[in-house]
């Protein structure tokens, strides 16, 4: 087996790790936001205990905290413009829609691969892209969804080039600092601008219960810090595109825990498109490996 399929099995794994990580967060937030906690509440509490945590873990390391360098600080920007893009297409979006638009990111980071990376994708690798994002289609039963607001739309289209943006960026930066330096930066420059956002709706960091410290911090510990670590490690072993296209078996996990935990039914276009994400990773991550000489 080469050192290079090797090396893409272990990105692949981490990315579908990392996937996993961000597959709980809808159940945890959940429970979260009915304990009484706002949407963005949760999510400047999100951005608090992830650089505490990450602060610990440099500080274990003997890592320097902030890197100032005006890519990480883009990187950091369009990590959290696409978050907040997306949470408020949902206002004006079905949830199904705003997915479907979202996770149309490998196919912009395609594009952006050849302008930005001079890389060109390989036919095969478009294709995983292909039936991957179809899969994305029966999951989440947008095709039965009136596409019906601009707004909402636009709001959507933006947080997927925002998070583009971003895979592209992480590429570049993970060639010259840690990953726990760029994730530690990206945390901070969230925090701020979330902050600057909802500067006048700040009180309610002083009535907290234990219980909704206990849960934000779960999903901090699992759904920020980790998934974006594993994230990251993932881009430096197989690349942006490749890592975006794994990355859509996110909501393959989502399905399975609601099932598993929840204990909802899987409809059949639930399963079929589980199938074409998982084959189009499957594509994406080994495709061209599979030579006489990986096979002995």
């Amino acid at each position: 087996m080469s050192e290079k399929l090797i090396k893409s099995i272990a990105g692949t794994a981490l990315i579908l790790l990392s996937a996993l990580c961000y597959a709980w967060m809808p159940v945890i937030a959940k429970v979260t936001y009915s304990t009484g906690l706002a949407p963005f509440e949760v999510l400047i509490l999100r951005f608090i205990f992830s650089l505490l945590l990450l602060a610990l873990l440099l500080s274990i390391k003997g890592i320097m905290f902030f890197k100032f360098s005006p890519l990480l600080l883009l990187q950091g920007l369009a990590f959290t413009a696409g978050g907040i893009c997306f949470f408020y297409s949902l206002t004006y979006i079905k949830a199904a829609l705003a997915i479907v638009i979202f996770f149309s990111h490998p196919a912009i980071i395609s594009v952006m691969s050849i302008i930005f990376l001079k890389r060109k994708p390989s036919m095969v690798l478009l294709f995983s892209v292909f039936i991957s994002f179809l899969g994305i289609i029966f999951i989440s039963g947008a095709s039965k969804i009136e596409v019906n607001n601009i707004t909402g739309i636009s709001l959507a289209a933006l947080s997927s080039f925002s998070y583009s943006i971003y895979c592209i960026i992480s590429e570049r930066t993970l060639k010259s600092y840690n990953s726990l330096s760029v994730a530690f930066t990206m945390s901070l420059v969230g925090l701020i601008v979330i902050s600057v956002l909802f500067h006048n709706r700040l009180n309610f960091l002083t009535s907290l219960s234990l219980k909704q410290v206990e849960l934000v911090f779960l999903m901090s510990l699992f759904s920020t810090v980790l998934a974006i670590l594993l994230f990251l490690e993932g881009v430096k072993r197989i690349g942006s595109l490749r890592a975006s296209v794994v990355g859509t078996a996110e909501p393959v996990f989502v399905v399975l825990i609601a099932f598993v935990v929840l204990g909802e039914k899987l409809s059949f276009p639930e399963i079929a498109g589980s199938l074409l994400v998982l084959s189009g990773v499957l594509i994406s991550s080994f495709h061209g490996f599979f030579k006489r000489e990986d096979l002995l």
